[in-house]
C-alpha cells in the first residue's frame, strides 16, 4: 500500500541520518520532491521533535542557489516534515566513494559552498552541521547545502554550549570544550570539508572518537597544510584553507565574507580546471565516514 505525507506519494527512501528520514515522493502535479521526515522512534520526544522542527524552520527563511530550499512545512502531523526541492545527484562523500567526475573539478564547488555559508551567516544564523554528508550535488556540479537540525541563530555573546553535537571529524576545538560558538566554528568545519575536497584526505588520520578529539584540542600540532598532499593546490588557496582549520578560533577567518574576497582575489575560478585532485591511485580509505 503506498504511503503519503499529505498530498505527497512517497517513493523510495534514500537515506536515514541524525533526525531524519529521506524519500523521494511525487507531489499532486506528478513532480518529484524530496520529502524529509521526522524518524519515527522519536515521535514522542518533545526536545527531538521541537529541534527538528527549528532547522526547518531556519532553512525555510533561506533563499539561495546553494541552500537546499524548503517549498513546505508541516509541523501538526503525527510525524513532522518538510517538502524540498528535488536535488538529483548525490552529497559529497558518496561523490568522494565513488571518485565521481563531478569532484574533478572542485574550485567552483568550493566556491558554492562559501556562497552558501556567508548567506547563512548574513541571515543571521549558524549551520553547525557543515560536512560533506550536507552538501548535495547535482550532476552538473551545483552545490547545496542541506540538514539544519543543529542551526542556531547568531547571538550577540554568544553561549556555552549544553552539550557536544555532531559528526566528531568536523567539530571544531571550542564546540568539544563547549565553548560558545560563532561564524569561526562553521568556518573550521568548512575548511574540513574544503581539505577533503581538495587533497581527498582528511588532516588527521583515521581515528576514535577520543583520539579526535584530543588531536583537534591539541594546539602544539597544526593540521598538515593542504599542497602537502596535492602539490597542484597554489600556495595561495593553501593557505586559505589553513587559514580556516586553525585550532584556536581566533587565529581563523573570522568572516565567510572575508574568505570570498581572498578566494576570489586568487582568480582561480578564470581556469577552474586548473586544479584537479591527486591522481587515481590515491587512498581514499579515510573519506567513508
Amino acid at each position: 500500500m503506498a504511503q503519503f505525507c499529505g498530498n505527497y506519494r512517497l517513493e523510495d527512501r534514500l537515506n536515514e541520518g541524525g533526525m531524519a528520514e529521506i524519500f523521494i515522493a511525487d507531489g499532486p502535479d506528478q513532480r518529484h520532491v524530496i520529502i524529509r521526515r521526522l524518524l519515527p522512534k522519536y515521535r514522542f520526544d518533545l526536545k527531538k521533535r521541537r529541534d527538528f522542527i527549528r532547522g526547518l524552520r531556519i532553512q525555510q527563511r533561506m533563499h539561495h542557489r546553494n541552500v537546499v530550499k524548503v517549498i513546505e512545512l508541516t509541523t501538526r502531523a503525527l510525524y513532522p516534515f518538510a517538502v524540498m526541492e528535488f536535488v538529483g545527484g548525490m552529497n559529497l562523500r558518496q561523490a568522494f566513494l565513488r571518485k565521481d567526475s563531478v569532484v574533478q573539478t572542485p574550485l567552483p564547488i568550493f566556491h558554492q559552498m562559501l556562497l552558501g555559508l556567508q548567506h547563512i551567516h548574513s541571515h543571521g544564523f549558524l549551520h553547525l552541521d557543515f560536512k560533506p554528508e550536507n552538501i548535495l550535488l547535482q550532476p552538473d556540479g551545483q552545490a547545496r547545502i542541506a540538514d539544519f537540525d543543529l542551526s542556531q541563530p547568531i547571538l550577540k555573546t554568544p553561549r556555552k554550549q549544553p552539550s557536544v553535537q555532531g559528526t566528531p571529524a568536523y567539530l571544531a576545538p571550542e564546540q568539544i570544550r563547549k565553548e560558545p560558538v560563532d561564524r569561526r566554528t562553521d568556518i573550521f568545519a568548512l575548511g574540513l570539508t574544503a581539505f577533503e575536497l581538495f587533497t581527498w584526505r582528511k588532516p588527521l588520520a583515521r581515528g576514535q572518537r577520543d583520539e579526535i578529539f584530543s588531536a583537534y584540542c591539541d594546539n602544539n600540532h597544526a593540521f598538515p597544510a593542504p599542497n602537502t598532499l596535492n602539490p597542484a593546490i597554489p600556495e595561495a588557496l593553501s593557505q586559505i584553507i589553513s587559514g580556516c582549520i586553525q585550532k584556536k578560533s581566533d587565529d581563523r577567518f573570522s568572516s565567510v565574507t572575508q574568505i570570498l574576497r581572498d578566494f576570489e582575489g586568487t582568480h582561480l575560478l578564470k581556469n577552474p580546471e586548473a586544479i584537479r585532485p591527486p591522481d587515481a591511485e590515491t587512498s581514499w580509505s579515510n573519506l567513508d565516514s
